[in-house]
């Protein structure tokens, strides 16, 4: 061995996708949901945020998208799904005073999965004005509903 040489690891690992190559090409596998990538090379492609195309965007797919352009700081699209997600989708505290039926409407039949999933959502995009009526929701939810 030579004195300048990087020492081989020597542990014994089975897992293929961590050194993943195709045709000679290395491939680095990431933790982004592929239709989140697909979404945001759309918008990229196309060249301008979508002005009707939202309403056929599900409320996890805003969220993704949300996620994936926060991690890649692609702010203008991020603050494009934020406020396609507020219109159809989430309510922030400052929303309570002015759309008080909208509040429990919304809060009411939303599923318990729903909520959680809002509250990960929430803390892992640094998103806190979701927080208070998502663990309100989930606090007053009727477990007969469901």
């Amino acid at each position: 061995m030579e004195a300048m040489s990087i020492p081989s690891d020597t542990s014994d690992t089975s897992d293929d996708e961590e050194n993943l190559v195709i045709n000679g090409i290395p491939f680095i596998k990431l933790p982004d949901k592929a239709s989140d990538f697909a979404y945001v090379l759309h918008f990229i492609y196309n060249q301008s945020l979508p002005g009707n195309w939202a309403p056929f965007l599900s409320r996890s797919d805003l969220m993704g998208i949300i996620k994936f352009t926060g991690k890649y700081r692609i702010d203008q699209l991020r603050q494009w799904a934020i406020s396609k997600l507020e219109e159809g989708h989430l309510l922030r505290t400052r929303d309570i005073p002015s759309k008080p039926s909208r509040v429990a409407n919304l809060t009411s039949c939303m599923r318990p999965e729903d909520h959680i999933q809002t509250i990960h959502f929430a803390r892992e995009c640094s998103l806190p004005q979701y927080l208070p009526l998502a663990f309100y929701g989930l606090a007053t939810h009727d477990p007969d509903l469901y």
